[in-house]
């Protein structure tokens, strides 16, 4: 057999940094760092623009001066530079994402979407705490305004209250020894009239949803035998059509001579009048013009008649509401409440 080829010879090791021989052709023509020319090596001329060669190879480094260069100076040799400038490691993927976004001033997108939401948000806070110190204080200014006028106006209608309306010297109201008159505060009366009838709202809308049969209910099971009979006479007399007199001995929906009043009156279609009944009230132009229910006009007839007194008399009585004591007819007053204020 034919003996084998003789083993080629080793390749000969590098010379030192420093040593007087050409490295371009061994640093695959590139200036710069080169393992060639030993650890921290480079591979330089004299006007290497790399940051790894020295623009002019100082007279301390390592490096063979260009003048003794077998060469000549425009050659490449190893040297260390004076300032070595290691290669930058590679980026971790999770940075290499945030390294791309940067911007030109460093300063990646989502890290300024943040700084802006944060600017933004505590402009907000500080704009809804201004604007809540406003509100308060403009609510001091209000609520101490409105007491200064009730303060102004509740002796004006106490007097006019307690005047006498009639040349006699009598009052239009029949019982003449209620002449105080109860203003409240602004903040109470904000809490609604369910709160001072010392009721539940749901229970007084619900109520309310029922209609007349509610108001037939709590009149019954509450009210006074006077109360129960103006109801009957609300629902199913005309007006006029009853003989008791009440208010001074004034009958109901009469004037002082016991005549009916022209306002209850309405056509009878034949070109004369007769007395309205609660249908005509609730058909009545100004009921529909406001939208009321029949539940509201039953509770408005009911106040103008000496029932009236079963209505007021508790929303008046402060040891009532001190004391807890649910209104005895809520659902009445809740709908003229609601009715007046159409």
């Amino acid at each position: 057999p034919p003996s084998p080829p003789p083993p080629l010879p080793p390749p000969s090791p590098p010379p030192p940094p420093g040593a007087p021989w050409d490295c371009w052709s061994e640093c695959n023509q590139r200036s710069g760092v080169c393992d060639a020319c030993g650890p921290g090596g480079a591979c330089c001329r004299a006007d290497s623009p790399f940051p790894e060669c020295p623009e002019i190879v100082p007279e301390d480094s390592d490096c063979i001066r260009p003048s003794d260069h077998p060469a000549g100076p425009g050659h490449h040799h190893c040297c260390v530079p004076a300032v070595f400038v290691p290669p930058s490691p590679p980026s971790s993927p999770a940075l290499a994402g945030l390294d791309a976004a940067n911007d030109d001033d460093g300063i990646s997108p989502a890290i300024s979407t943040a700084i802006i939401a944060a600017i933004t948000a505590g402009l907000l806070l500080v704009l809804t705490a201004l604007a809540v110190r406003c509100i308060r204080r403009m609510r001091r200014r209000l609520t101490g305004r409105l007491a200064g006028e009730t303060d102004c106006l509740a002796p004006k209608m106490k007097r006019a209250f307690s005047a006498p309306v009639c040349p006699d010297g009598a009052t239009k109201f029949a019982n003449a020894s209620l002449s105080e008159l109860v203003l409240g505060q602004p903040a109470a009366a904000a809490l609604g009239i369910c709160h001072y009838m010392r009721v539940a709202e749901a229970d007084v809308g619900a109520g309310m949803a029922a209609g007349v049969e509610s108001i037939v209910q709590e009149v019954t099971t509450n009210g006074s035998a006077v109360d129960v009979e103006c109801l009957g006479y609300v629902l199913n007399k005309a007006c006029g059509q009853s003989s008791l007199a009440f208010q001074n001995g004034l009958k109901r929906d009469c004037g002082a001579d016991g005549e009916l009043l022209p306002s209850r009156q309405t056509s009878d279609g034949k070109g004369g009048w007769r007395p309205m009944t609660i249908d005509d009230f609730i058909a009545h132009p100004h009921a529909r013009s406001c939208n009321l229910t029949e539940a509201h006009v039953v509770a408005l007839r009911l106040y103008t008649t000496a029932a009236f007194q079963s209505i007021n008399a508790p929303l008046r009585d402060l040891e009532r509401f001190a004391n807890k004591v649910p209104h005895p007819l809520p659902v009445t007053v809740a709908l003229i409440r609601d009715a007046l204020g159409k």
